[in-house]
């Protein structure tokens, strides 16, 4: 019996045909993931705005998500009212980098007012919110915060007082200092704080 050679012409070409093979699929699956990447670059990618309550979130470009309107004008309320004479002004000016430039003046002139009156009686503030609800009007956003003001005098609490505060927004283009990309436009309050003691 005669030794059979081995078939390496056959081999070979089985595996330049299956080498072949899977170069083309490579290929084809190399098109496809750079027409989606295209497709995707074209269409707009996510762009993180800023926190909600919870976390970052990823939104599409140029919509501004209720949980966000309603994360800011938490955040706006809570840093304006839970304030003492001494963490007043600090407040005041991390909040006056959102309003739009013509309520500004309004704005410090009133937090000058508040402050001023904050020292001569040592008043705090404390606030709780109870409830937030958020709306949209033409190009505009809105929210409505019902909450609970303490007053105190040093250590004694004065009083307590419901509070609204509306907040309106417009779009602005996120920065660094804004990354919300909304501007203040509109702050009002049903009980501006008086130093009477009730």
């Amino acid at each position: 019996m005669a030794k059979r050679l081995p078939d390496l012409f056959g081999a070979g070409e089985v595996r330049i045909l299956r080498l072949e093979t899977a170069a083309g699929l490579l290929a084809m699956a190399c098109v496809i993931l750079s027409v989606l990447v295209l497709w995707q670059r074209l269409s707009g990618l996510p762009v993180c705005y800023g926190t909600a309550s919870v976390a970052p979130g990823l939104v599409i470009p140029n919509e501004v998500p209720d949980v966000f309107v309603k994360a800011l004008s938490e955040q706006i309320a809570l840093v304006l009212y839970n304030i003492t004479p001494e963490t007043a002004e600090a407040a005041h000016e991390r909040v006056a980098r959102l309003f739009h430039p013509q309520l500004l003046a309004v704005f410090k002139a009133r937090a000058e007012r508040e402050r001023q009156m904050m020292r001569e009686h040592n008043m705090s503030i404390q606030l709780s919110i109870r409830n937030t609800v958020v709306g949209r009007s033409g190009g505009g956003y809105g929210a409505r915060i019902d909450a609970l003001r303490r007053v105190f005098a040093g250590a004694l609490p004065i009083r307590d007082e419901e509070l609204g505060v509306l907040l309106r927004f417009q779009r602005v283009q996120p920065s660094p200092i804004n990354p919300w990309g909304l501007s203040l436009i509109g702050l009002e309050l049903t009980e501006p704080l008086t130093a009477e003691t009730g």
